[in-house]
Formats: structure tokens, C-alpha cells, sequence
């Protein structure tokens, strides 16, 4: 079962007005803000641009208030559902590639990949940011984000979240494992997860001390050389019986 990203609802504001007929204004969002071909595409069919992230130098708190007041919005990942979720249309992109305007046709294949790195499948340009602009349709757009809105409220994903984990803990999902393995596994969460406390075990300190020599061992055998190993006693006895039976010496 996946449970994939949600949108809270109730903090998404109306929008202030309808999607244009044609982009107006074009906000780039997150990962997507320091794409230069993005703002290079949007001057060139006089789109006003503008841009929220860290990497513009504009971090804010609700970005649903401000993703609201645009006709196009441009990202990646769960900015790109939230962006659907105001009503925008949505173009993913962000540095590491394209994927393209989300429509009707594709949302539900771009959902699955979460809008996100999967799906960035062609390098990002000017040209083919135009070319997925030019694909714009407010009508198509009003349906993509009904679609977003019933598949991401998260109302209903924390629903299904405390339904898989009542049947995780009691119901048809609950594991079934052996007494042993129950017994091997508390024996590892504890080695593994207890704090270290000095004299608490007394064989703790001769385990510790057993772990360094072997690890100061393994560190002297990778750090042998070539001239270390000629030195060795083993390999003098070895030269001196092959000379003795007129064999060579390969060192």
C-alpha cells in the first residue's frame, strides 16, 4: 500500500480571479527558481515572471497565498501538487529536467512518479519551456486540479494512514513472526539502540577492547607494502629454499 503526498486543503485561499485565457503571470517555485531558461522562456512571450525559494532570495511561510494569484506555475515534486491544488497550471520542471505541462491525460502517470525526479525525463531549454507554455489550456487546467484536490486532501490521506495502522497493529496487515525470531530481534534492538554506560556490563569493556585490536589489526594488513612483505621472515625462508633447489626468485 503507498500513501503518497497530501495537500491540506483548508490553507489553500480562494484565487482572486479565474485563469486567464492565455498565461499572464508565471511563478517559479522551489527547486524550479533558479532555472534561468524558465524566466528567459516567460520574457519571451511577455509572461511576468516571478519567483519564491531560497535560491531567489524570497522564502515565505504560505506559498498557497501567493501560488493563488498565478495563471502558471512552475515545479517540481510536492510544490508542483500543492500548485495544482491552488488552481494554476502547472509546468514540472526544475534543474535536474523536464517533464512538462500536467494535463488530464498524464496527471495520473506524473502522480505515481510525485511529480518528481522520475519524471524529469528532457533537459530543461527555452525552447522547450515555450513549447510547453504554448500547450496552456485554462479549461483542461480546471480539471486537473479537481482531480489533484480528491486525490490529495489530506483529510482523507490521514483517514487511510490511521486505517493502515490500526490493521498494522491488530487487523489483516498485522506480521506474524516465531517466539525466536521475536527474541532475535528485541537481542539486536538492544545491542544496537542501548546507550554505553561504563561498568554497566562487565564484559562490554573486554568486547570493546577485542573490537579495537581487530580493527588496529585490519588497519596494519591494508596498509602493508610490497617492501613490508619482502622483510617478512616467511617470504626469506621462501627465496632461500628456491635457491637451494635452483628455482628462480620472482622477488
Amino acid at each position: 500500500m503507498i500513501l503518497r503526498n497530501a495537500v491540506d486543503l483548508k490553507r489553500v485561499p480562494a484565487r482572486p480571479r479565474e485563469l486567464a485565457a492565455h498565461p499572464r503571470s508565471a511563478l517559479a517555485f522551489a527547486k524550479a527558481c533558479n532555472v534561468p531558461q524558465v524566466a528567459a522562456a516567460c520574457e519571451k512571450l511577455g509572461i511576468a515572471y516571478h519567483a519564491i525559494g531560497q535560491a531567489a532570495g524570497r522564502v515565505v511561510a504560505d506559498p498557497e497565498q501567493e501560488m493563488v494569484k498565478f495563471d502558471l506555475v512552475f515545479s517540481s515534486a510536492r510544490g508542483a501538487l500543492e500548485a495544482l491544488c491552488c488552481g494554476c497550471a502547472v509546468i514540472v520542471c526544475d534543474g535536474r529536467g523536464l517533464a512538462g505541462l500536467v494535463t488530464s491525460r498524464n496527471y495520473e502517470t506524473l502522480r505515481v512518479q510525485n511529480f518528481g525526479l522520475r519524471s524529469l525525463n528532457e533537459p530543461v531549454t527555452v525552447e522547450r519551456c515555450v513549447e510547453e507554455i504554448g500547450r496552456y489550456d485554462r479549461g483542461d487546467a480546471a480539471v486537473v486540479t479537481d482531480l489533484a484536490r480528491r486525490d490529495a486532501d489530506l483529510e482523507v490521506a490521514l483517514d487511510e494512514l490511521e486505517k493502515l495502522y490500526a490493521e498494522v497493529r491488530s487487523g489483516a496487515r498485522r506480521p506474524t513472526f516465531s517466539a525466536a525470531e521475536h527474541g532475535r530481534a528485541v537481542t539486536r534492538f538492544l545491542n544496537e539502540h542501548l546507550p554505553r554506560r561504563p561498568g554497566l556490563w562487565p564484559w562490554t569493556a573486554e568486547r570493546e577492547g577485542a573490537q579495537s585490536r581487530t580493527q588496529s589489526l585490519q588497519q596494519s594488513i591494508d596498509h602493508l607494502t610490497l617492501a613490508d612483505l619482502k622483510r617478512s621472515r616467511l617470504l626469506k625462508l621462501g627465496r632461500m629454499l628456491r635457491r637451494m633447489m635452483g628455482r628462480p626468485t620472482p622477488y
